[in-house]
C-alpha cells in the first residue's frame, strides 16, 4: 500500500527541494520553499507518527536559497544526531551545526565571506572542509573549519597558487586528487 504525506501548503502552493531519508528507514527530511521563495522549512517528517517536526526555518524578504544542488541539502553526522545547513540567514552564506530537534549549536564558518560550495567532512579529526574566497571573488580555494564551531578557518590551499582550486576526496577522507586552473 502507497502513503502519502500528508505537508501543509499555502493556497499558492509550494515548492519541495530536498527529500531523502533521514538516515534511518522511519524519517524522512523534506525541504519546503514557499512559492514566492521567501521562506525555507526543513522539516523532518516521522513515518510512524505521521507528524514532521521543523528543524530549520530561514525567510528572506528578497529570495531564500534552496538546497538546488548538493551543496545546500542537509548533512548528517555523528551518526545523525546532528546535522549541517547552509543557510544565508546571517546575510552571507555560511554553514550551521545543528542538532537532531532543531536546535542551533554553531556557525562553522562565521566571518563576513560566502562559502562557494562545502567539500567534505572529517568526523574522525573534526573538519567541516569548504571552499571559499574571502578576499578575491575571482578565485576558489579550499578552507577548512572546526566541526564543533570552535576555531577559526584555515587555508588549505597553498598560499603561492592563486586560481580556482578543485578537490576530489578518498572516501575515508585522507587522501584528495587537486586541480587548479589560474590565469597564467
Amino acid at each position: 500500500d502507497l502513503e502519502w504525506l500528508a505537508l501543509d501548503a499555502a493556497a499558492e502552493g509550494i515548492y519541495l527541494g530536498q527529500v531523502e531519508w533521514a538516515g534511518n528507514s522511519q524519517e524522512v527530511v523534506i525541504e519546503k520553499l514557499s512559492r514566492f521563495r521567501d521562506r525555507r522549512d526543513i522539516l523532518l517528517f516521522n513515518l510512524e507518527s505521521k507528524k514532521p517536526t521543523v528543524l530549520f526555518t530561514e525567510t528572506n524578504s528578497a529570495w531564500v536559497t534552496a538546497s538546488q544542488g548538493t551543496e545546500l541539502k542537509v548533512m548528517w553526522i555523528q551518526a545523525g544526531k546532528r546535522f549541517v545547513v547552509i543557510t544565508e540567514k546571517d546575510g552571507w552564506r555560511h554553514a550551521y551545526l545543528y542538532s537532531r530537534d532543531g536546535t542551533e549549536i554553531a556557525n562553522l564558518t562565521p566571518g563576513d565571506y560566502d562559502i562557494i560550495e562545502r567539500a567534505h567532512v572529517d568526523e574522525a579529526n573534526g573538519w567541516f572542509y569548504f571552499y571559499a574566497s574571502p578576499t578575491n571573488a575571482t578565485q576558489k580555494y579550499l578552507y577548512r573549519a572546526p566541526l564543533d564551531g570552535s576555531g577559526k578557518m584555515e587555508r588549505i590551499t597553498p598560499e603561492n597558487q592563486p586560481g580556482t582550486h578543485q578537490y576530489e576526496f578518498s572516501p575515508n577522507g585522507q587522501w584528495a586528487f587537486h586541480t587548479y586552473s589560474s590565469f597564467d
